[in-house]
């Protein structure tokens, strides 16, 4: 929407929704949302982004709050419905968080959204999707021989969705990594300083919560292992040290 409106996202930024204008004509005069919320993660970019719009000829109209940029007070109003909003924001996301270490500390397993190879029942428990499972032990048994790259091809190849999605070397890493698959859960390992933050910070390993038997089991400890020791060797010599300490964290979680 932002590219229709005449904006590019700043990508001398890391992690963040800062945009700069372009040289494109917007394609539209007005963008309509519901909330502040649904606009921008917090006022500076909300207002910066704001400003850039209006010097386009783009208005923002909330429903609501029924606060429009073209009015004359906008600075005002806008500033008054994003203070709230974070506000807002904040508290609940306490709360999202209580929940979830306090459902992890009772070993619940509840994620947002699930790993691939499981899904919900009618009763709310995880199970596998026996497609995807399958599809989890062909990465697993062929990852030492195959690597990712290739095995991403192959299944790609072969039509085999990931989640509509095309498969990737990074994708099939990611698997690789998660141990999950053995069963056991490893959970409250980032966190992010406040809500309107888009970067995730690693916690230190000793708050890390596992949670044995969180879902059914779909490889064995030792095929997990192995498969760590594999990625180890393929990495280069900057990112060894990193993979390394994944791997130290393999063998201490091990049941």
């Amino acid at each position: 929407m932002m590219y229709r409106a005449g904006l590019d996202f700043d990508e001398r930024v890391k992690d963040s929704d800062i945009f700069h204008t372009s040289d494109r004509e917007p394609e539209f005069d007005y963008i309509i949302t519901k909330n502040v919320s649904r606009y921008a993660r917090n006022e500076e970019i909300g207002m910066s982004t704001t400003k850039q719009l209006r010097a386009l000829g783009v208005y923002i109209r909330f429903e609501h709050g029924g606060v429009s940029t073209e009015d004359k007070n906008w600075k005002l109003m806008l500033t008054i419905l994003f203070s709230v909003a974070e506000g807002y924001s904040q508290d609940l996301s306490e709360k999202i968080k209580f929940t979830k270490e306090h459902n992890a500390r009772k070993h619940r397993y509840r994620p947002a959204r699930l790993p691939y190879g499981f899904t919900w029942d009618k009763d709310r428990e995880i199970v596998k999707v026996p497609e995807q499972a399958k599809i989890v032990e062909y990465i697993f048994e062929s990852y030492t021989e195959k690597g990712g790259m290739i095995l991403s091809k192959e299944l790609n190849e072969k039509k085999i969705p990931q989640r509509n999605r095309l498969w990737s070397s990074d994708k099939i890493t990611r698997i690789i990594k998660n141990r999950i698959y053995t069963g056991t859960a490893v959970v409250h390992q980032t966190y992010k300083d406040d809500v309107t933050s888009t970067e995730r910070k690693r916690r230190d390993e000793s708050e890390f919560i596992i949670i044995p038997d969180a879902v059914p089991r779909i490889i064995s400890n030792e095929q997990f292992e192995e498969a760590q020791k594999v990625c180890l060797s393929r990495v280069n010599t900057s990112t060894k040290t990193v993979v390394e300490k994944l791997l130290i964290q393999t063998f201490i979680f091990r049941r």
